[in-house]
């Protein structure tokens, strides 16, 4: 808890006391606990469909035009991966995207933006896998980022890897062909998908 400045009563919200009192402001900081948080973000009721729509949608909104989809839903290392050709994202645009409640709805969007919240992204790969990889290529430069839950309910804080290795599969082959001949474009990996295979199952 901490006092915060001290402001001047209004009309509204003024008590008795000699006229023009200022009073301090009691707050109390109430950040929401990390693991609770994600694991609650998972239900927000996105079937597969709805999830991998909501991802598609927003490549198309950035430019991609080729968007391929692969998945490997039953193997140890099960994933599902969304490779587009779109422009790509700098290391800086990456660390931002992957920010839950990255973007102000009250802010003015490109036309064409679907974003809003810049909750989409992450809650519907949450939905069906416990870990995220995102891969990106612009101006020559490829980035990748993590989100792992199990990481988040080990330390109960928001910690995602800035610097991962993506893990091997079809998928990262099939991106660098793609970046090696567009030169830009964007790979979302969702996986560790336990609750996917085990609705299928």
């Amino acid at each position: 808890m901490h006092w915060s400045r001290a402001r001047e009563i209004q009309p509204q919200d003024a008590t008795p006391g000699a006229p023009g009192d200022v009073v301090p402001m009691k707050t109390v900081k109430a950040a929401p606990r990390a693991a609770a948080l994600m694991e609650g973000l998972r239900d927000f009721g996105y079937s597969l469909s709805a999830a991998l729509a909501d991802i598609i949608d927003n490549a198309i909104a950035k430019g991609a035009t080729t968007i391929s989809v692969e998945t490997a839903m039953f193997d140890q290392a099960s994933y599902i991966a969304i490779i587009d050709d779109g422009g790509g994202m700098s290391r800086a645009e990456l660390l931002a995207a992957m920010v839950l409640g990255s973007q102000d709805p009250r802010a003015t969007r490109e036309q064409g933006d679907l974003g809003r919240f810049g909750l989409g992204l992450k809650t519907a790969s949450f939905s069906q896998c416990r870990r995220l990889t995102v891969v990106t290529r612009a101006d020559g430069v490829t980035s990748a980022a993590r989100w792992e839950l199990d990481l988040v309910s080990r330390t109960s804080d928001w910690l995602w890897n800035s610097q991962p290795r993506p893990t091997p599969g079809r998928w990262l082959r099939r991106f660098q062909v793609r970046i090696d001949r567009y030169r830009t474009g964007d790979a979302l990996s969702a996986e560790d998908l336990r609750r996917r295979a085990a609705t299928i199952a």
